[in-house]
């Protein structure tokens, strides 16, 4: 097994020697098959090539710096890898097995392959600098302007504001965020939303206080607008006066439902877009979910 990268070739099991991306030539060991980390000066790379089992991939973790590095798994690598890019443009290509990419900052291109992956546009510790961005520990920030392409397979792929998605081929899960970035920041786009296949969640949180202004599932709810773009060919959705995502052609006939197991006594509630109750079979089905999430799954830092 190896990964072929641009800059060199890692041997899985081995050393390699490898110059990284500023103007001098040194060399430095990569990894062998234990959990080895290179850090060099600002401009190289990180690799993290953890455990290695029965000759097959448990982890792989491939980290970029500040240069714009492109990275490529080989095919032979069977198991699913967990590959994170660096400050620049990063090209991330995934393998055919389940992998887990995170572009890091910089407008990033992303490729999972085959198999059933996740995507995420962008994974630092902080959000608008003191804040920390939904999901938890996986957060996210420098996340605009990235491209992700699921490929075939059942792909999960996170956008951030300005992040355009493809999910390829197979039954594809999109999640963006409302009532989360600033106004006016770009709106995420779906270039292949196929209603009955793929499904797209939205997640927003409700919170009260703060020094934040309140916001509740009512007001998701009250604020949720579709609307179809004849000129453009595309379905915008708007929370709260924000554009949230523009899906490929006219969506809106879509089935909508709201999640929230946060409010009130926390007991699960599906609501439809009238606010009425309805049942968790009716709710999980729908084209689009709205999910409400706590306000300790948005602010604050992750340890």
């Amino acid at each position: 097994m190896s990964f072929l990268l641009m800059l060199g070739t890692l041997l899985v099991g081995s050393f390699a020697l490898v110059d990284g991306a500023d103007d001098s030539s040194d060399e430095d060991m990569i990894a062998s098959s234990h959990e080895d980390e290179l850090i060099e000066d600002e401009q190289d790379m990180m690799l993290d090539i953890a455990l290695f089992e029965e000759e097959s991939v448990e982890e792989a973790h491939i980290e970029a710096a500040d240069a714009e590095e492109e990275f490529v798994v080989e095919e032979q690598v069977e198991a699913g890898e967990w590959l994170t890019g660096g400050n620049g443009a990063d090209d991330l290509t995934g393998t055919n097995g389940d992998d887990s990419i995170f572009g890091g900052e910089g407008a990033d291109t992303i490729e999972g392959g085959a198999g059933d992956d996740a995507l995420f546009s962008g994974n630092d510790a902080s959000y608008s600098d003191d804040w920390n961005h939904y999901p938890g520990e996986l957060t996210r920030v420098d996340d605009a302007g990235d491209v992700l392409n699921g490929g075939a397979g059942n792909d999960e792929l996170w956008l951030g504001q300005g992040t355009v998605a493809t999910g390829g081929e197979g039954d594809d899960l999109f999640h963006v965020f409302g009532a989360t970035y600033p106004q006016g920041a770009d709106a995420a786009e779906i270039t292949d939303f196929t209603a009955g296949e793929d499904q797209l969640e939205i997640d927003f949180p409700v919170h009260e206080g703060y020094y934040t202004e309140d916001f509740t599932t009512e007001d998701a709810i009250n604020g949720l607008l579709s609307s179809y773009d004849e000129e453009t060919d595309t379905t915008v959705i708007e929370i709260d006066g924000e554009e949230v995502v523009a899906m490929n052609g006219d969506q809106t006939d879509l089935s909508i439902a709201f999640y929230d197991d946060v409010s009130g006594s926390g007991a699960p509630v599906w609501l439809d877009v009238e606010g009425n109750a309805m049942t968790a079979e009716d709710g999980e089905a729908a084209d689009i979910i709205l999910c409400a999430r706590a306000l300790q799954d948005v602010i604050g830092e992750i340890s």
